[in-house]
Formats: structure tokens, sequence, C-alpha cells
């Protein structure tokens, strides 16, 4: 009866202090800015359309819900105006604000466009055998000329000495290859450049991962594709691609009704690499009345499962509108943000509702990927015990878990949801009373990385709720 008796009240111990409390955090629905997706903006290009032209210096769109990246496709003759002369300080100079507010640029350097002298004309000095822009007078070189490549690897050398590998650089596209840097040889209404051969493709793609070794690079569908087709027409490079860890983008969404998604192609990729999308300029297609509600571009963000877009028109318009002829897309932006890129909920978060000193808590987590496409640079799950004022008391890291292996779904609630157990043992000397518990996700030491979508937020810390020492 003694035995019994000793055994009741300890199981009146256990239960008490075993008592698990589940929390289920609800999404706010707000806009993640996190590395390496969401909008960037399209602020400077070599044809004459600078989008970045209405903002006051040092306004990095802190007011565009998901707008984290600066995009610059610019002339290599606006960097390298003399040979071995190299000017860095246009793009730099607005980059620098981005970069000192936590923000990213990328950046696609060309050779041909329809309203700027985009190559060197001292190629044509030096020997490089080229062609003029029918109608403009604009000089391009042919894109297997040897002095021109030779030059070349010099200019992507020394673009990679500042840009490669570094974490503000989100990405870079090549734009070397066809008009606009898009890897076409169509100039306009019937008006055709030399071709690109295979040979020249791979030349190029070659140089510019060899140099961007530690870069996301990117390539355009249309280096791949026959124009107004899903058929592959060049394997080689599509092999290349697949080979060499290079997203796609698509420019083209919206650019006319009949263009079909390049969907086949996007299926190949994006479970790897990452895909972007740049829409046709916003007035152009409002315009020729393809636009409509934008529905195409939330099409184009699901079926590409896209990380990445461009805002291809100034953004004060094509969020709010202009009073005029343009609406704006608030709500299109809004639901899209809930599924570009990566998006993490945390659907439960159990754990003990108080523990003794020297006990250990367990917290049971399950989560999900509630966006498009996959993190691809990945990262680990850590809990942590705060103290009233925020500071950190102890964390521990789930090492073996990767979030890059969480995937979309059609639907954030269709998405298969991870299961995980992570032991937290506070110091010994903690004192007792009432702790946060949080929830994070960074490097593999516990470094908070990304946001997720929750308010109760600590330097990327997300307190989950209260846990009680005594």
């Amino acid at each position: 009866m003694k035995n019994l008796t000793i055994l009741f009240f300890l199981s009146l111990y256990f239960s008490a202090h075993s008592q698990n409390i589940e929390v289920k955090p609800i999404d706010n629905g707000k806009a993640l800015n996190n590395p390496n997706m969401g909008w960037n903006l399209a602020f400077y290009t070599d044809d004459g359309t600078n989008y970045g032209s209405r903002l006051k210096k040092g306004d990095v769109l802190d007011w565009f819900p998901g707008c984290n990246t600066v995009s610059f496709r610019i002339g290599w003759a606006r960097i390298e105006k003399q040979p071995g002369v190299f000017d860095w300080s246009f793009t730099d100079s607005i980059a620098e604000y981005w970069v000192r507010h936590g923000k990213q640029t990328a950046f696609c350097w060309i050779n041909l466009t329809t309203l700027a002298q985009s190559a060197p004309l001292w190629l044509k000095d030096m020997g490089a055998k080229g062609w003029t822009y029918p109608g403009y007078g604009y000089w391009v070189p042919l894109w297997d000329d040897p002095v021109m490549i030779e030059r070349m690897e010099r200019f992507i050398a020394e673009a990679a000495k500042r840009y490669n590998g570094k974490p503000e650089v989100s990405f870079v596209e090549v734009g070397s290859l066809g008009n606009w840097g898009e890897g076409h040889n169509w100039a306009g209404v019937n008006l055709r450049a030399p071709e690109i051969t295979d040979t020249a493709a791979l030349l190029h793609l070659n140089l510019w991962r060899k140099y961007f070794d530690k870069t996301q690079l990117f390539i355009n569908d249309d280096l791949i594709l026959v124009r107004r087709s899903d058929t592959i027409e060049y394997p080689a490079r599509t092999n290349w691609m697949l080979k060499n860890n290079c997203g796609l983008s698509d420019w083209s969404v919206l650019v006319d009704s009949t263009r079909p998604l390049c969907v086949p192609l996007m299926e190949k990729v994006w479970r790897n690499q990452p895909t972007l999308i740049e829409h046709q300029h916003y007035g152009a297609s409002m315009r020729e009345g393809v636009w409509k509600s934008g529905e195409k571009l939330l099409e184009a963000v699901e079926k590409y499962h896209a990380s990445h877009i461009r805002i291809h028109w100034w953004p004060d318009e094509f969020l709010y509108g202009n009073g005029k002829d343009l609406p704006g897309n608030k709500e299109l932006i809004n639901t899209i943000n809930l599924r570009l890129g990566y998006r993490f909920q945390v659907t439960s978060f159990s754990y003990p509702a108080k523990i003794k000193k020297g006990e250990i808590i367990i917290a049971n987590i399950k989560i999900r990927n509630a966006g498009v496409a996959p993190c691809y640079k990945g990262g680990y799950i850590a809990v942590s015990l705060l103290d009233k004022s925020g500071k950190m008391i102890c964390s521990m890291v789930d090492a073996k878990t990767n979030v890059k292996n969480l995937m979309p779904a059609e639907s954030a609630d269709k998405a298969e949801e991870q299961a995980i157990s992570i032991s937290l043992k506070p110091p010994k000397n903690t004192a007792s009373g009432i702790y946060h518990i949080a929830i994070s996700i960074g490097d593999e030491k516990g470094n908070p990385l990304y946001r997720l979508p929750y308010d109760n937020e600590i330097l990327k810390q997300y307190i989950m709720s209260e846990i009680k020492i005594e």
C-alpha cells in the first residue's frame, strides 16, 4: 500500500511537469524580405528605361511589399569606357544604399540594345568584326569574334573580382548574348541579328560560370527556346544549364497574349535552381490589352515556381497606379507575396509549460514551406530561450534537418509538414522565472538568417510562447 501511494504521487509530479502546451502560430500575411527571393527593381536598363529615376536618393523601396533587390541591365561600354579602365561607380553608388539597409543587388552586363551603344566601340578599333544595328547605327561585335571573346573574358574576370560570392549580390544574369541580353537574335519586326550558334553560346556561358563560380547565375529562356514555342530548340544549351547550376529566367511574361509560358523547361529547373520572371513593361502591356488584371503573372509564379520577379515599371505607379490609365496592383502583389519564393510556416510548436531547474526543454515542431519554391541556400531550425529583455539564455540547432528539403505544393495547406524535435538544456545558473521560447531558421551555428511570417520577433527569432522555470 505504501508503494502504491508513492507511485500515485510520482505520477502526479511527472504529469504536472510533463504537460505540454501546443502553439499554432497564424501567418500574418505580410511580405517577407528574405535573401535570394522576392521582387527586384529594374533600376536602370541600357535601352533608356530608368525605372529608378523618380526615386529620391537613398529610397530603397521599403514601402514596396517584398522588394529587396535592385537590378541593373547595363552595357559593357558604360563600365569599360577605355580598354582596361573600369568604372563601376554608377551602379555601386546606387547599390550602396540598398546594401546598407540589408538588401541585395543584381547585375546583367549586355552587348546590344535598341537605343544605346552597349558594346565598347574600341573593340572595333582592336580589329573585332561586327555588324551595325539596322536603322539605329549601333555597332555590335559578332558573338564569337575572338578579339571580343578575349576582351570580354577580361571584363568578366574584373567583374567577378568585385561581385563573385559576395552575400549582397543576389544573382548575375548572363546578358552578353542577343538583343537586350535576352539570348535571341531577332532585333525587332523583320530584323535579325547574326545567328547565335551553339559554339558562341557555350563560349559565353563557360566564361560566366568560370569566373562567377560562387554566385547564382541565370540564363534567359530565349537562349534555349524557339520564340513563341515551348519546343526546346538547342539541347546543348539546355544540358549545359542543367549541369552547371544555372537558374532560368523568362523576360517575356505578359508581352503578348499568344506567347505561352515555357512551363516544360521550367519544370526541369526549379527543383534544383531558382527561376526568375520579368513582366512586360506594365504601361505597354496595359495599353495593348494584355495585362488585364495581371492574373497571368500570378499564374507564371505558380507554374514556374518562381523565386524572383522584376518590377518592370516605375514602382509607385505599378503598386498604386497613376490615377489615369494605369490602375495599381496592390492586391495582386500581396497575393503573389504569399507564394513567391519560400515561406516557412510553423504549423505546430509543442513544449512543456514549466520545468524544474536542470531539466531539459523538449520542443516538438512541425514546419512546412508555403511558398512555390525551395529555399535553395538551405538553413537549419533552432530553438532559443530568451529572457524578458530579449537576451538569449541558450539555444540549440537541429543540424540534421535542412529546410531546403521542404518542398512546395500547389497550395500552402497541401505542403508536406516536417516534424522535428529539439532538446534544449538551460544553464545551471539560470534563475527561476518566466522566459520566452523562440524559433529561428539560420546557419548551422544558429545565427538567424530568414524571416518568418510572424510579428513577435527579436532579431529574426520568433517568440512562440512563454515557459516557466521553477
